[in-house]
């Protein structure tokens, strides 16, 4: 099976190489890497539909969260909410 094309704006390109860390940048490929892969077919919770573009099957990339350095949550053993 072909891969989907995936169009970069101007403006994404600017954000991606000025605004993001080097793990958000890494998950942004991974998500847009299964995307190029499976296409209008990616679902959530990695993709979302964009309602109302004037293309069609539009998505919206949902990358994961970058996991901290330590692989742990951020939230320390035994924490509570009280």
């Amino acid at each position: 099976m072909a891969d989907w094309a995936i169009l970069q704006s101007p403006e994404f390109r600017d954000w991606y190489r000025t605004s993001l860390t080097d793990d958000e940048r890494d998950a942004i490929v991974a998500t847009a890497l299964r995307l190029q892969a499976d296409g209008p077919a990616l679902r959530r919770p990695l993709s979302g539909i964009i309602k109302g573009s004037k293309f069609p099957n539009m998505k919206e990339l949902i990358p994961p969260p970058p996991r901290p350095a330590n692989g742990r949550s951020g939230r320390s053993e035994g924490a509570s909410d009280e």
